[in-house]
C-alpha cells in the first residue's frame, strides 16, 4: 500500500483564509510536485489509483494515472477532517476567537512541531463538522476495504495529511488519537506492507527524497506481498 498527500496548494490565500472544501486546487509548485512523484511512481508496477474527491487530491491523483497509465478511482471516504463552520479562518481570528482550533492550523496546514500537550484534540469537533476521530470512524472502513479488495497488489491511495495519519495508526495497532505522530509533506509518500484487515508493517515514510529504495526495486517485492 502506498499513502500519498497532495501536492501543495495555495493555503491560506491572499487574504489569510485556510480553506479546505470547496474549489481548492494545486499550485504551480504542487503540480511541479505531483509531476515529480509520477515520473518517480513509474519505476513502480501500481496496481490501482485511489484518491479523495477533494479537487487538490484527485488532481494530484490524475497527474500520476495519466503518467503511469491507470485510471482514478475516486473515493469521497478518503476526504480530509471536515472542519465545518471554521472552514475559511484566518489564523488571528481563530486564536482570538477559537483558540483550542488554533492548532488545527498550526499544526495541521503548517505542520508544526504537535506534542501531546500542543496537538489538536483527536476528540474537538469542528462546529458543524468533525473530529479526528469522527473522520477515523469514516476513513478506516474504507481503508480497510480497499485492503481486502487488492491483496497482493500495489494501490496508491492520493489523500490528505490527516486521513494518511490515522490510517497510519490504523496499519500499526495504534489509537487515532496518537494521529499527531505523523507528518505529511506535500506529495510525501509512505510505503507499507497490509493485510486484509489494513494491520502491517510501514516501511518508509514521507518519502520526498531517497527514491533509490524505490528505484533500487525493494519497494514492488516488498508491497506486492501486501496490498
Amino acid at each position: 500500500m502506498l499513502m500519498a498527500r497532495h501536492g501543495h496548494v495555495d493555503v491560506p490565500d491572499a487574504i489569510g483564509r485556510f480553506n479546505s472544501e470547496g474549489s481548492v486546487y494545486l499550485s504551480a509548485q504542487g503540480q511541479d510536485q505531483a509531476s515529480d512523484l509520477a515520473q518517480r511512481l513509474q519505476a513502480v508496477r501500481l496496481d490501482r489509483i485511489c484518491a479523495s474527491d477533494m479537487p487538490r487530491a484527485a488532481q494530484t491523483a490524475e497527474i500520476i494515472g495519466e503518467a503511469v497509465g491507470l485510471t482514478v478511482e475516486i473515493r469521497p471516504g478518503l476526504r480530509e477532517l471536515n472542519c465545518g463552520s471554521l472552514d475559511g479562518a484566518v489564523l488571528v481570528d481563530l486564536q482570538r476567537d477559537h483558540p483550542e482550533f488554533a492548532p488545527w492550523i498550526l499544526g495541521g496546514y503548517l505542520q508544526g512541531f504537535s506534542t501531546a500537550e500542543s496537538h489538536f484534540r483527536a476528540d474537538l469537533t469542528f462546529p458543524g463538522g468533525e473530529s479526528i476521530l469522527g473522520m477515523a470512524e469514516r476513513v478506516i472502513p474504507v481503508f480497510r476495504r480497499l485492503c481486502a479488495e487488492t491483496i497482493g497488489g500495489v494501490t496508491l491511495l492520493v489523500t490528505h495529511a490527516w486521513p494518511i495519519a490515522v490510517m497510519c495508526c490504523h496499519l500499526l495497532g495504534l489509537p487515532a488519537s496518537e494521529y499527531f505522530r505523523f507528518g505529511t509533506p506535500h506529495a510525501g509518500l509512505s510505503v507499507a506492507r497490509v493485510g486484509a484487515d489494513g494491520r502491517g508493517i510501514l516501511d518508509a515514510v514521507n518519502i520526498t527524497s531517497g527514491w533509490e529504495v524505490i528505484a533500487g526495486g525493494s519497494l514492488p517485492s516488498a508491497a506486492r506481498h501486501a496490498l
